[in-house]
């Protein structure tokens, strides 16, 4: 499997126990969608490699989970993947309807304003604490407020935005 047909799921932070269970942290705003998966490609040395999960234990904090993986039945064994990624394949998402989008789909995609002006191009997303934004290829930096998206094309790959007067100038 190929990592542009993938997303980043999370992470492994750290081993749980003698038996052989790691900590991931878990990237997603419902990290419980993701408990009981049969299976989670882990990047090792540049490549995406399957990890069929035996055993899963939820923790307090709902975005960490401990996963016990087949063949991993050890503690030295866990410790040589702590830091590695995890992903999934992208088809596994599910659709999150007309105006929802994750944030690593919109990549790319072209901002326009309500009069059809090009705004920039997405490169990247920027998460904040209070406040998450759009970072253009121009340098601009766009709020992700939902009440300035006016729609979001995903075939065209462009969003349309009703900025407030200067936001753009700051």
């Amino acid at each position: 499997m190929k990592k542009d047909t993938c997303f980043e799921l999370g992470h492994i932070t750290k081993t749980f126990g003698l038996e052989g269970y790691l900590t991931a942290f878990i990237d997603s705003d419902f990290p419980e969608n993701y408990y009981e998966m049969e299976s989670v490609l882990l990047e090792i040395k540049g490549e995406l490699i399957p990890f069929f999960i035996e055993d899963y234990k939820e923790t307090s904090n709902p975005q960490k989970v401990n996963f016990l993986f087949e063949e991993i039945d050890s503690f030295e064994k866990a410790k040589v993947l702590i830091g590695a990624k995890m992903y999934l394949p992208e088809e596994v998402l599910p659709d999150l309807g007309e105006n929802k989008f994750y944030y690593h789909e919109i990549i790319g995609f072209k901002v326009l304003d309500t009069q059809n002006n090009t705004i920039g191009i997405i490169k990247e997303v920027y998460e904040n604490i209070g406040n998450d934004f759009f970072a253009l290829e121009n340098d601009k930096l766009i709020p992700i407020v939902d009440d300035f998206i006016v729609k979001i094309d995903k075939i065209n790959k462009q969003i349309i935005m009703n900025l407030p007067d200067g936001l753009l100038e700051l």
